[in-house]
């Protein structure tokens, strides 16, 4: 039997609540805003 599992990550609500911006997260955590808006957008 073949699991499969998929997380979902629902980052702008979690940067609205904190006056967050998606530039801020990607120099505090050293990844690329690409990469980020990738995640964003699956």
């Amino acid at each position: 039997m073949k699991v499969e599992w998929m997380v979902k990550i629902e980052i702008d609500p979690m940067l609205e609540k904190r006056q967050r911006s998606f530039y801020w997260l990607a120099k505090n955590t050293g990844i690329s805003h690409t990469t980020l808006w990738r995640l964003k957008i699956r």
